[in-house]
């Protein structure tokens, strides 16, 4: 498992996305918030999006798996 984080700074993102990424990426940014553990970026993606971040999309970078736009 892994932990995910994801970013409530949607300035940075072209589309205002919430950017989900997973521990170690090299883009996860200072003020990022814990999501918790999981073995898949779309399932945290997925809890993302259950917890009210609607706008939460997969990293480019580390949750290729999961990004959308």
């Amino acid at each position: 498992m892994f932990r995910f984080y994801i970013n409530p700074d949607t300035t940075q993102n072209p589309n205002g996305n919430n950017e989900v990424h997973r521990e170690g990426c090299h883009k996860l940014p200072f003020g990022a918030i814990l999501l918790g553990r999981y073995n898949k970026c779309s399932e945290a993606v997925e809890a993302a999006k259950e917890a009210g971040w609607t706008k939460a999309d997969g990293c480019v970078h580390c949750c290729k798996s999961a990004h959308e736009e």
